[in-house]
């Protein structure tokens, strides 16, 4: 069985590791799902963390914030949810 090179091993450095790749400035901030915490789930990809991005400004301006979702699986594959 071939070993998978991790690159995120909880919910604080998928967000941190999402951040960086999506190269977002410092108005964006990331959080587990369901007030910022969020458990491992797996699906036919992997183990992975569902992220939601946060513009703090929209948020400001009274709105929810969100600016997407992402799955960030272990292995550092990540994808948007719709």
């Amino acid at each position: 069985m071939e070993e998978v090179e991790t690159k995120t091993t909880d919910a604080k450095s998928a967000t941190e590791y999402l951040l960086k790749q999506l190269n977002m400035g410092p108005d964006i901030q990331g959080s587990g799902e369901e007030n910022s915490v969020t458990e491992l789930e797996k699906d036919d990809k992997g183990d992975f963390y569902t992220i939601r991005l946060v513009s703090l400004e929209l948020k400001n301006n009274g709105g929810s914030g969100t600016i997407g979702r992402y799955k960030v699986y272990l292995d550092g594959n990540y994808e948007l949810l719709n």
